[in-house]
């Protein structure tokens, strides 16, 4: 099969093999690929569905440096490696110093490292325990099983609920790295932006058949390695010209649209990114829906209600109101379709609970902040609040939580952390700070992520923390 834009994609490759943070990343995958491999060598492994979560569903859940204690991400959102950066700034480590913790096993991996989801739990819509668990045992023995081929195993494992192309070409990559390439939205992306294919929509066979030339003439050992030189050489790729569509006749006498409700969301529940009446429309339209929606969809009925609009492009607009307000909106699978969050909402608990404009504001992230160097800093807020969970329990409300900080911090806190927000009337600064805390401490797994609504819960990753702590004291 041709190569589209051989000679520019071959020096690009040749580039992306001189990088140490991309080859790095590269002995990660690599690494965290044998690693899951033992761990699902057998159905009888899968024992729950939240631990498979953790270890495999998810692209990273934490990563854990043992012989310093220390917890760090190697992927920000979309693979960005800010918060690395960041971190080896911090503690003045380098890209060297955490390969040879990967090869000396002193770096604790927990997530696949290779493809991310739509979802952080395992076939939502399933909501019997027993029967994820079986979905997975069938997937694992699929797996394993010596008698397919790995192209069947894709066709199997695609076959049971809860999975998808992304999953069983990523999972199938895993057991079978030379023999067969994940194949996901970022790949077909990537091939779009190349004009590698005619048809906007190819086949997955059609996709494997490109890989595999791409992989002989790059000359890769295996697909582990392809797929991160594709993914990060399609990201600095434009995205292809599209023709304009034809102007429309507009009607005569076009009857004044629908107004969308002054408020469809219930008070209390923050919106995290955009105009009210944007968030408003999109969760009415979703509300009312009977299936997910791709977002052309979204948007189009959206206008219909009256969505106030002069973008250009108002479909990424409302892309971006999808993807930044997850606590509403959630994306099923692999089709870019959403739909609305699934379960209850505790409104008082979640407004709170958020790092949200209508309850936290948004002044330690941007905005109007404290002159640098005035407030105490984030991270000072770490220790406090794992003491405080730790001493009330391991698992405490918010409310409960915060009081303990103040406390402990009594005498840390400077005058202008009592301060009162302008923004949000009765909200002192260091309240408001710890909260963003809170947020970076379940990033980096200190803080459990899926504690119940309104509970900060500490995680056994926090309580080593704090044990070196004081150690280190």
């Amino acid at each position: 099969m041709p190569i589209p834009n051989a000679d520019t994609l071959r020096n690009a490759f040749i580039q992306f093999r001189k990088d140490p943070l991309a080859r790095f990343i590269i002995n990660v995958r690599r690494m965290r690929a044998g690693q899951i491999r033992a761990l699902l060598s057998s159905p009888e492994a899968i024992t729950d569905a939240a631990t498979f979560e953790q270890e495999i569903w998810n692209i990273e859940s934490y990563t854990y440096l043992r012989d310093k204690g220390l917890v760090l991400r190697l992927f920000d959102n979309n693979y960005e490696h800010e918060l690395l950066s960041q971190f080896m700034d911090q503690h003045k480590l380098t890209i060297a110093d955490l390969d040879e913790a990967l090869h000396a096993g002193h770096l604790e991996l927990h997530g696949n490292y290779i493809f991310a989801q739509g979802t952080t739990r395992f076939a939502p819509h399933v909501k019997d325990e027993a029967q994820k668990v079986a979905l997975l045992q069938q997937a694992v023995h699929i797996l394993n099983d010596a008698s397919s081929t790995p192209q069947q195993k894709v066709q199997q494992v695609d076959a049971l609920s809860g999975f998808g192309e992304n999953n069983a070409t990523g999972l199938v990559m895993i057991f079978h790295p030379d023999e067969l390439p994940l194949v996901n939205g970022a790949t077909r992306e990537t091939f779009s932006k190349l004009g590698a294919f005619s048809t906007s929509k190819p086949t997955l066979e059609s996709m494997l058949d490109m890989l595999f030339s791409l992989k002989i003439w790059l000359k890769t050992p295996d697909f582990i390695e392809l797929d991160w030189f594709l993914y990060l050489y399609g990201k600095s790729l434009p995205k292809p010209e599209t023709a304009p569509e034809p102007p429309q006749p507009k009607p005569e006498a076009a009857p004044e649209p629908p107004q969308p409700a002054k408020r469809v969301i219930p008070v209390g529940i923050p919106i995290k990114f955009g105009h009210r009446v944007w968030v408003e429309t999109i969760y009415q339209v979703l509300r009312d829906a009977t299936s997910p929606l791709h977002p052309i969809e979204i948007t189009r009925l959206a206008i219909e209600l009256g969505l106030p609009t002069q973008a250009k492009d108002p479909v990424s607009s409302v892309v971006l109101v999808l993807k930044r307000n997850p606590h509403l909106f959630e994306r099923v699978g692999t089709a870019n379709r959403y739909r609305l969050k699934e379960g209850e909402i505790t409104i008082e608990e979640e407004a709170i609970d958020n790092d949200n404009t209508d309850i936290l504001s948004s002044e330690d992230k941007g905005g109007s902040r404290a002159p640098n160097g005035l407030k105490t800093p984030l991270e000072h807020y770490y220790i406090p609040i794992l003491k405080a969970i730790d001493e009330l329990g391991g698992a405490a409300r918010i409310n409960d939580v915060l009081s303990k900080v103040e406390v402990l911090m009594s005498g840390k806190l400077r005058a202008i952390d009592y301060e009162e927000l302008p923004s949000t009337a009765g909200l002192q600064r260091w309240n408001n700070t710890a909260r963003w805390a809170r947020n970076d401490m379940v990033k980096r797994a200190l803080l459990k992520e899926d504690s119940p609504r309104g509970v900060w819960e500490i995680s056994e990753v926090g309580r080593d923390y704090l044990r070196n702590y004081y150690k280190e004291e």
